[in-house]
């Protein structure tokens, strides 16, 4: 709580945080996979029914290792700081907290691919032929 602030807005925001961190827990254990980065490609390639390419990181080696691949030009990028897994997950986990300097809002935009896309077809957020494909391929 910031110096001089309420109490009972600290209470609030810490009621908030609990309830956002229970809403998370949920959503990670029916998708047990974080996307870090390639929004844009996970959604075309599901879209168009192919599969998401996607690099796994079980361990800290693997991190170790991609960034060796980055460097050898193996692979595009990993913009992320990160040298350990477990700060990698709790850096993902923070952003849709909303724990670094936001409010908790960022669960609301929690989602798989699949819920992603689903909304965006539903919604006719993408172009007409785009959600005609799409509902065709299924």
């Amino acid at each position: 709580m910031a110096r001089g602030g309420n109490p009972q807005d600290a209470l609030q925001s810490a009621d908030e945080l609990i309830e956002a961190y229970k809403n998370l827990s949920q959503k990670i254990e029916s998708s047990p996979y974080y996307l870090l980065d390639g929004n844009h490609k996970s959604a075309a390639a599901t879209l168009t029914r192919q599969g998401i390419p996607a690099l796994e990181l079980q361990s800290d080696k693997d991190i170790a290792e991609v960034k060796n691949m980055i460097e050898k030009g193996e692979i595009f990028n990993f913009n992320r700081d990160e040298t350990t897994l477990t700060d990698l997950v709790h850096s993902f986990e923070a952003y849709i907290l909303g724990i670094k300097g936001e409010q908790p809002k960022n669960i609301n935009y929690l989602r798989t691919v699949r819920e992603r896309i689903n909304e965006l077809v539903f919604n006719g957020d993408l172009p007409k032929y785009m959600i005609n494909r799409y509902r065709a391929n299924k």
